[in-house]
């Protein structure tokens, strides 16, 4: 078998997590697969998600102890890549093994070669197991989904191996469904979700808790986030004092400069949004006119956008033309 077409086609068991993770799950995910799991700490987790190169020259010292570690799955990966011009499976298993035996002890060599041959067949195998698999509606269905996956794995590698190599993705995405839900409850005030995210944390990862909050920086994803959280308490708002909660939470993450901007944007998209709410009343006046050819009614909503769009006007015809190109696709009128 070509190895190039083998590392294409087993990267797809990565998008069986993808799609469980995407997901914005609501309600249930009260199972638990890793949640209480104190062997799998946050440390594991940032050690799981750090580069790990096939040239590290550190890489000898990943595999001391076992070859079942957080450092595996990636320096796996890492390989598979670097030696995917090898022609066949058999060649590439060679090349792995010549380079594993140049830099470990023989019986670490041996030890680890023999994970890698049963890693790369099982990244073969999961396809065949999972690529029909439902795609998960909720919480409960997506942990279910991973739940099975893990225990696929332990019954495969056994269960320390599969726990070893898998245990920090699968704690993360556990945990990231189970965030999520919280996050995007629309029956739940803001401070009632702080809690339960709080509580959710320490049950994952104890005394790291807060430095797992932290470790997340992207300051628009974390502000987006608590507006997300605060979404049921801002709808009961008047505008004035949603406007000013809104900025309060801003103000958290952006400096008032740039908290000023994107206010503007919000007036923006608002008055864009009443305009072309008043824009189709006009619209659906000038297409029902009896007695108007069609150059005429273009010719007058070219007109009226002009009016009512201003200097929007040439990319709102654009996203127009855009829309009626779907709708045309899917039959709509």
């Amino acid at each position: 078998m070509d190895i190039k077409k083998i590392t294409a086609f087993i990267a797809i068991p990565a998008v069986v997590l993808i799609i469980v993770y995407a997901v914005a799950f609501r309600g249930g995910g009260k199972e638990e697969i890793f949640g209480g799991n104190k062997n799998i700490r946050f440390k594991d987790v940032k050690l799981f998600h750090a580069p790990v190169e096939f040239n590290d020259p550190e890489a000898k010292n990943y595999f001391s102890s076992t070859a079942a570690n957080p450092h595996t799955l990636r320096y796996f990966k890492s390989l598979q890549t670097h030696f995917q011009e090898e022609k066949t499976l058999g060649d590439h298993f060679a090349a792995v093994h010549e380079y594993m035996l140049s830099i470990l002890p023989r019986e670490k060599a041996e030890e680890l070669f023999a994970l890698y041959k049963k890693f790369t067949q099982y990244e073969i195998d999961v396809n065949s197991e999972f690529q029909n698999k439902k795609q998960p509606g909720n919480t409960s269905e997506a942990i279910t989904v991973l739940s099975d996956l893990q225990n696929y794995r332990r019954d495969y590698f056994g269960k320390e191996t599969a726990d070893s190599l898998f245990g920090a993705e699968v704690k993360t995405l556990e945990f990231g469904i189970k965030r999520e839900s919280i996050v995007n409850d629309g029956s739940l005030y803001g401070k009632d979700k702080e809690k339960r995210l709080k509580n959710l944390g320490g049950q994952f990862w104890g005394a790291d808790a807060e430095e797992a909050e932290s470790y997340r920086t992207d300051p628009s994803a974390r502000c987006d986030e608590k507006l997300t959280i605060y979404k049921k308490d801002l709808n009961e708002m008047n505008p004035g004092q949603r406007e000013a909660a809104v900025r309060k939470i801003r103000e958290e993450f952006f400096a008032p400069a740039i908290v000023d901007r994107l206010e503007g944007l919000d007036r923006k998209l608002a008055q864009q949004k009443k305009n072309e709410g008043s824009y189709r009343e006009k619209e659906k006046a000038v297409l029902t006119e009896p007695g108007l050819s069609r150059e005429e009614k273009e010719s007058r909503l070219e007109t009226l956008q002009n009016e009512m769009m201003g200097e929007d006007a040439d990319v709102f015809r654009k996203k127009e033309a855009i829309r009626k190109a779907l709708q045309s696709g899917t039959g709509k009128r």
